[in-house]
């Protein structure tokens, strides 16, 4: 390789099934390039020249299989023969190329590349989980990955932990990795990823030293100090509907630990501004998601912050998630960058980039935008928090159990989503109408759940595909209306005029016809389930307001029928009134009184008056009285019998 002005550069480069076989002296290395970074899988190009055009030359970097797919490759570099690894990875693909000048160029990954490759799939189920904890339990089924999650200690993993944490099974490990880190970052190193929230306070790394007029090659930062807003953070507590659930903090509050990272003059300005970001939203329940949010939105910011790209002399100790210090910079810059991101280029010359800063990952740059619900950044896409994205906003589902609520008081039922290869779901159900009510009487509304079985449309609310929403069900040719309600043409389609709606149950009927004919309503029995007319079932009551207007309460033999010509009542058998405290009244212009058999009427006392005639007619009439019996009239009384009137 070449050499500089005052050392040597060396390289090595191990390769084979295990990584451990040096590559030959006699393979031309053109050159190298290493690219890694914090939130994605790094990567190397080694490009040899290999061949070429004439017969004797010989392809011998691809004949040697050293860089056959899948085997691992070690790089390493250094000065003076001393040398230490920069990347270590896995060989994903190679390129022969065959010109005036042949190359053979191989493509490495680091060892995290395999969680691209591996699908969530549909057997894994997270519940009673952390968004880290979630994460935390995805990596620990890779084997072939070595990694660590290091759960932070604010807010406390367990107020953060969700009933159930819904896994797309078409997305990759990795998707799911970078869509749930929130508040924190994912470090590929060679050997292991770490996942861990990072320290923008931590001491400079002292193994790395950045000397302006020295090793410095170049030097291009800047600091955005518009991402340094205050935050507002609006949730909304569902025990708690009626209290506020929120936080307010200046800039002031949540950077001034951070100002050594500061250049002097934005130190200056900190507590001046006034800028504020609003992030809202139905997924922020609790205090400790407010935190959450509040840390990842930290994140975010000082990813964001100071951003750009430092040139050095090849180092080889530059680590990702590391401080740096460069010396010799002007008295009112801060001498500490993030450091992001590394770029090896190894050629003539060996030069390495320091990135630094970084941006948020897909997760947490949803979360910081609002998770969906943002007053000034909205996120349609929704909420970051948690879980892989649909492709859609809406799904279907199918019932599986609406009586286990786990979260007892949201009244969720269970649904299987085929959309995710069958994934069960927990969700709420829209209802029309659904209150607290008051102190005397508490709860009011409609209170309808679908059976198991029933085909329902979700949505993520905002998003979010941890809290789902049936919003409504469907009819299909599995699940069919019901016989009653072909009214037009023998068909369970509305008519035209869309003049009939029902409610159907499994028992029960209630009906309404808006024809312009004979509208009509109707509640009633499902005795016979392919009959829909009143007079067909057991039990109704039906009201017709146009067409002949009449109320009938029908309960089996016996009707009770009010129309225009009055009050029908008809009993197949007795028909009782009763009035135990109270007195029962009747006033007509006539009343008739029929009997059959026999009329009895019994009293205390019984009372009859006329105004004019008083008749009492039979074919014997009898009056006895037990003591005595009173016959009076203020003029003349007579008794009379055509054959014999005996009085005494």
């Amino acid at each position: 390789m070449a050499d500089t002005p005052k050392t040597r550069i060396s390289v090595e480069v191990l390769a084979g099934k295990s990584g451990s076989t040096p590559i030959p002296g006699n393979f031309r290395l053109m050159d190298i390039n290493i690219r890694k970074d914090i939130n994605k899988i790094p990567e190397a190009t080694l490009t040899y020249a290999d061949g070429g055009v004439a017969e004797r030359e010989k392809f011998e970097v691809a004949d040697s299989k050293l860089f056959d797919k899948g085997n691992k490759v070690i790089i390493k570099a250094g000065y003076n023969s001393k040398t230490e690894v920069i990347f270590e990875g896995v060989v994903d693909e190679n390129e022969l190329t065959v010109d005036k000048l042949s190359k053979f160029v191989v493509k490495c990954y680091n060892q995290a590349h395999l969680l691209t490759r591996v699908s969530m799939g549909k057997d894994l189920t997270l519940k009673d989980k952390s968004i880290p904890g979630a994460v935390k339990t995805v990596l620990s089924a890779q084997k072939d990955v070595t990694s660590s999650v290091t759960i932070a200690s604010k807010p406390a993993e367990d107020a953060l932990k969700k009933p159930q944490i819904i896994v797309d099974p078409f997305k990759t490990c990795w998707d799911f990795v970078k869509e749930n880190l929130a508040c924190y970052i994912a470090i590929p190193e060679d050997k292991k990823l770490r996942i861990e929230v990072p320290d923008f306070s931590q001491a400079a790394d002292t193994g790395v030293k950045i000397v302006y007029g020295k090793n410095l090659r170049s030097f291009k930062v800047k600091e955005n100090v518009d991402v340094l807003q205050a935050l507002s953070v609006k949730g909304f507590d569902q025990k708690k509907p009626t209290e506020k659930l929120e936080s307010e903090q200046k800039a002031t509050a949540l950077y001034n630990s951070y100002k050594t990272y500061m250049n002097k003059d934005t130190q200056a300005i900190l507590g001046d501004i006034k800028e504020v970001e609003v992030i809202s939203g139905a997924h922020i329940h609790t205090k400790a998601d407010i935190d959450f949010i509040t840390e990842a939105k930290k994140t975010a910011s000082l990813l964001a912050f100071k951003t750009g790209n430092i040139v050095i002399h090849g180092e080889s100790k530059v680590q990702l998630a590391t401080i740096v210090e460069v010396e010799g910079l002007p008295e009112s810059h801060s001498p500490k960058f993030f450091v992001g991101g590394i770029e090896h280029r190894i050629g003539k010359d060996w030069e390495t980039t320091i990135k630094v800063g970084g941006n948020a990952s897909g997760g947490l740059g949803k979360l910081t935008g609002g998770g969906g619900g943002s007053a000034n950044q909205s996120d349609p896409a929704g909420s970051p928090t948690t879980g892989a994205k649909l492709s859609g906003n809406l799904t279907i589902g199918i019932v599986q159990s609406i009586h286990k609520d786990e979260e007892e008081g949201l009244y969720k039922i269970e649904v299987m989503l085929p959309k995710l290869m069958d994934t069960i779901v927990t969700a709420r159900v829209l209802q029309p109408y659904a209150g607290a009510g008051d102190e005397s009487k508490p709860g009011e509304g409609t209170f309808f759940f679908p059976n198991k079985g029933a085909e329902v449309v979700l949505t993520p609310l905002e998003g979010d595909e941890n809290n789902w929403l049936v919003i409504g069900s469907l009819y299909s040719p599995a699940n069919k209306p019901s016989e009653e309600l072909k009214l037009h043409k023998q068909k369970t389609q509305p008519d035209e005029d869309n003049a009939h709606k029902s409610i159907v149950t499994k028992d029960f009927i209630l009906d309404f016809f808006d024809g312009k004919e004979d509208p009509r309503f109707m509640i009633a029995s499902r005795d016979d389930g392919k009959k829909m007319n009143a007079s067909d079932k057991k039990y109704s009551i039906a009201m017709h307001i146009k067409k002949e207007p009449h109320i009938t309460v029908t309960y089996d033999k016996t009707k009770i029928v009010m129309d225009k010509e009055g009050v029908l009542v008809e009993s197949a058998k007795n028909i009782v009134l009763k009035a135990d405290k109270g007195d029962i009244e009747m006033s007509a212009k006539n009343i008739k009184i029929d009997g059959t058999a026999d009329v009895t009427i019994n009293g205390q006392n019984i009372k009859t008056a006329a105004k004019t005639n008083f008749n009492v007619e039979g074919m014997q009439v009898a009056v006895k009285g037990k003591t005595q019996v009173n016959v009076e009239s203020s003029a003349t009384a007579a008794f009379k019998g055509s054959a014999m009137t005996n009085i005494g």
